[in-house]
Parts: C-alpha cells; sequence; structure tokens
C-alpha cells in the first residue's frame, strides 16, 4: 500500500516560469533533489507515528552521503543499491579501514563459498534466485553494523557487469536472508507503483514511473492538482518481523573454513584471479584521514613468475 506521495520537479521545470504557470505549479515549490524528497516523506511518516521497519532504493538514495547519514542518525534500517564505482570502508584493524570500490572487493577479496544462493522474493516465474556475498564494514553507530551486499546473476555469474551492489545498515545480528529479502521488495514496490500509474491511464495525463518510483513528464497537458497525487520516491518498507531478525541459523561460516576476511586478504596481497588471470599485488594500509575521501582504486593486478 502506498501511503505518501512527492513530485519530483526536474530543475529545468523548476527554473522555467512559463512552464510553471501552464502547469499550475504553485510558487512556493522548489527545486529539490529525489533523495531530498525522500528525506521529507520519512520525517512525515515519523511524525504521523509511522515509523518504517527498512529503507530501500535505487543508486540515486544509496548514491546519497547526506541521506544515508540523516537515516543512519535515527537509527533507521536500510539496504540501498550502490554503483560499482561507490567507495565503501572495509575494516583492516582497530579503528582503521581502507575505502575501497565494491568492484575490487567483488573481484580480489572473495572466496567462492562466500556466495550463497538465496531468493530475493517470489516472481512471476518463481522464486527470484541470485548468489549473494555479505562483506562486513566499518560499523558507524553503536549496536548497528553495515555490510556490503553483492548479488551476482546465475545466468552470468562470471560478468562483472552484471553484478549489483547494496549497503546496508541494520541492528547488531541481523541475518543475510533478512537484507536480501528486503533488497528483493523493491519489486513488488514497482508492481504497486505500476498498478497505482494504470489507475489513472485513462485521463490525458502522462504518469511515467520511473525505476526510482518518481512521476515525471514532459506532457503539456498534466496539471500540478493531478500530479500531486503520483508515486513516492522511495521505499518504506513496513513490517513487524516477517522478514525474521536477528534470530535463527548464523549468516556467517564456521571460522576454521573462513580465516581470512576480506581486508586481510587484500592486505597479505594474496593472488586473486583477475581478467587476464594475473595477481592482485600487495595493498599498503594507513589510517584514515579525517576528512571525507575519494574510493582509491586497488593496484592492477601484476604477473609474478
Amino acid at each position: 500500500m502506498l501511503v505518501d506521495r512527492e513530485l519530483y520537479l526536474p530543475e529545468n521545470w523548476a527554473s522555467d516560469p512559463a512552464r510553471r504557470r501552464e502547469a499550475g505549479v504553485p510558487d512556493d515549490v522548489e527545486f529539490a533533489t529525489k533523495p531530498e524528497l525522500a528525506r521529507r516523506m520519512l520525517e512525515r511518516l515519523r511524525a504521523a507515528g509511522l515509523p518504517a521497519a527498512w529503507v530501500t532504493g535505487d543508486t540515486v538514495y544509496g548514491g546519497s552521503g547526506s541521506l544515508r547519514a540523516w537515516l543512519e542518525g535515527q537509527r533507521q534500517p536500510y539496504v540501498l543499491a550502490i554503483a560499482a564505482n561507490d567507495g565503501v570502508d572495509l575494516p583492516t584493524g582497530d579503528q582503521t579501514s581502507m575505502h575501497v570500490l565494491p568492484k575490487e572487493i567483488a573481484a580480489y577479496a572473495l572466496d567462492p563459498h562466500e556466495w550463497r544462493r538465496l531468493s530475493a522474493g517470489d516472481g512471476s516465474k518463481g522464486a527470484r534466485l541470485y548468489d549473494w556475498a555479505f562483506v562486513p564494514l566499518t560499523a558507524p553507530a553503536a549496536g548497528f553494523e553495515q555490510a556490503l551486499l553483492i548479488r551476482r546473476s546465475l545466468a552470468a555469474p562470471d560478468d562483472a557487469k552484471k553484478l549489483a551492489y547494496y549497503l546496508t545498515f541494520a541492528p547488531l545480528g541481523t541475518l543475510v536472508e533478512t537484507l536480501v529479502a528486503v533488497a528483493g521488495r523493491r519489486w513488488a514496490i514497482e508492481e504497486s507503483l505500476e498498478a497505482a500509474k494504470g489507475k489513472w491511464g485513462s485521463t490525458t495525463t502522462r504518469c511515467a514511473t520511473t525505476t526510482a518510483g518518481i512521476a515525471t513528464s514532459r506532457s503539456p497537458y498534466w496539471r500540478w492538482p493531478t500530479w500531486r497525487w503520483c508515486a513516492p520516491t522511495c521505499r518504506v518498507v513496513r513490517s513487524k518481523g516477517g522478514f525474521g531478525g536477528a534470530a535463527g541459523r548464523p549468516r556467517h561460516l564456521d571460522p576454521a573454513h573462513h580465516p581470512r576476511s576480506p581486508s586481510a586478504r587484500l592486505s597479505a596481497g594474496r593472488a586473486r584471479p583477475g581478467p587476464t588471470g594475473d595477481g592482485a599485488a600487495l595493498v599498503a594500509l594507513a589510517s584514515p584521514p579525517p576528512g571525507p575521501r575519494d574510493a582509491q582504486p586497488l593496484p592492477a593486478p601484476t604477473h609474478s613468475s
């Protein structure tokens, strides 16, 4: 059930007085990014006493550091998609971490047994099965843990371009199955948005819902009062334990079969097969600087004789 909505008004529309007048956009409506609109809706939900169990969204939202920081400050669990080149903080020891690209973690820091086949929910053809890897990251808040969740297609397991990445923020002990289920809720929510859009299909309004859940259109026939109804900008999953919680079977493998963490393997320079079959070189580790940092790519694989 959709409980709120915000219209994403593109910046070129917001700054065009003639277009605003024609569409009936109120004077006090200003341009806002999609993550900003998502935060507004979440704030309204909290004020109305409807707290969300989880927040999920695509890379538009996962790539917003300000939105993630706000969610973490609210202790709001989330599973947000991020791009392959969005750096994450991989722990390397006490109070130290390394800023690494998710695609490099997938390429160099995972063993075959670290992938688990799990369903992200049922689709029209049955269970949506993928291989998933869970990589712990530096925890941003006490009582919570952050992780990189990597999804691999069964049809193309060797195609790095088919990998999908999620940044998760969850209470300690949350099962991987729970995180995967939350990530999979996006499909059901997209179907709800499509159904909502279809209810308005007989009008002259063109209501085009993107994968981000935003209603936008360049049609000259839409009017603000109608478009205010359209779809929300992010997903809010309300659940009272429907996805499971800290209880259940453990998500981590026996340490005897998992002796090295991803950062330990990277720091030790363990050979990793790359696109050309070469191994990864040693990676120098250092304490993180106090301010924001850009992602630092790993050294290119070098051939060892």
